[in-house]
């Protein structure tokens, strides 16, 4: 036998195509193109690696961007921190120098050792630097007093509530008692909102307890509003004197009906857990002249007119 016998039936063993073809389509004209592995993956991660690049340089850019926005708004805040220091100091002088001419507030206002002022600060409550709002608050306090000693006739001067005819009154008709028994949960200023996990300035108090527990109007004043609106739920607003207002939200339910007189300690409606909340408890605000002001002080304040029914 020879080689050619040997050999002739053998064929070779197929060999793995390697390559891997492309078939492009343009509206029926079709077109091949043959790649091996190889170098298709070496485009894809060419192509992989172009986008990293691209994605960190944007990133590196936004970055750089971020930051020179960063300082500049320090520059601006430090700015606006020692000018509100100036103008305290300024202020401070023009009061020393009132004092000596025997220049001071009137006597009426004098009596309200609470008085906030209000102002822009009040609408603008500053989540980064909330010191500098107190700041601002503070020179704003000081503004409204030396305004009234040289007899500016100012928006948020005293004013007194028209009460009907005969009203037994309980007090000098500024909020002076706790709104309801419970666990204060919540206190005025800056917080994490429980439910939207969103920072916010808590213009209130909340007092926890059962549903059900009685809510007590803190003075002498008229229901501006006994309804519901969103976020607090049910709610009553009191238009009080010297133009306090107070507001209790997340009400159950409601026992006073708007134009309606109440007295100081009567109740007015029952704790409840309506609107955007987490639990059985109530929402307690003050304000003058549509300031927002801390509650607390209000809780336990001494009332001119001591003790109920005088």
């Amino acid at each position: 036998m020879n080689e050619n016998d040997l050999f002739k039936d053998w064929e070779p063993e197929a060999q793995p195509d390697r390559r891997i073809r492309l078939i492009l389509d343009n509206q029926g004209s079709k077109h091949s193109v043959t790649l091996r592995k190889g170098v298709l993956l070496l485009i894809v991660l060419l192509l992989a690696g172009l986008a990293v690049y691209l994605g960190a340089f944007a990133f590196r850019g936004k970055r750089a961007g971020d930051s020179e926005r960063v300082k500049k708004l320090e520059t601006e805040n430090k700015f606006l921190r020692d000018t509100v220091d100036k103008y305290s100091a300024e202020l401070d002088s023009i009061s020393a120098r009132l004092d000596t001419l025997k220049i001071k507030p009137p006597a009426e206002e004098q009596d309200f050792p609470y008085f906030g002022g209000g102002g822009p600060s009040g609408k603008n409550h500053l989540q980064v630097n909330p010191g500098l709002g107190a700041k601002l608050s503070a020179v704003e306090q000081k503004l409204v007093r030396i305004k009234l000693s040289l007899g500016f006739n100012l928006a948020y001067a005293v004013v007194q509530l028209d009460l009907p005819k005969g009203f037994d009154k309980r007090g000098d008709g500024i909020p002076s008692i706790y709104p309801t028994f419970g666990v204060i949960s919540d206190g005025w200023g800056n917080r994490i909102h429980p439910l939207t996990d969103e920072l916010e300035f808590h213009t209130g108090l909340d007092i926890a307890n059962k549903t059900g527990t009685p809510v007590y109007a803190t003075a002498d004043g008229v229901v501006a509003k006994a309804d519901a609106e969103p976020g607090f739920g049910r709610i009553v607003t009191i238009s009080h004197t010297s133009g306090y207002r107070t507001l209790y939200g997340h009400l159950y339910s409601i026992k006073v009906k708007s134009g309606e007189a109440v007295h100081k300690g009567q109740i007015i409606a029952l704790m409840g857990n309506t609107g955007l909340s987490t639990g059985p408890h109530l929402h307690y605000g003050v304000s003058r002249n549509g300031e927002a002001l801390n509650p607390s002080p209000y809780l336990n304040r001494i009332d001119s007119r001591a003790g109920l029914g005088q």
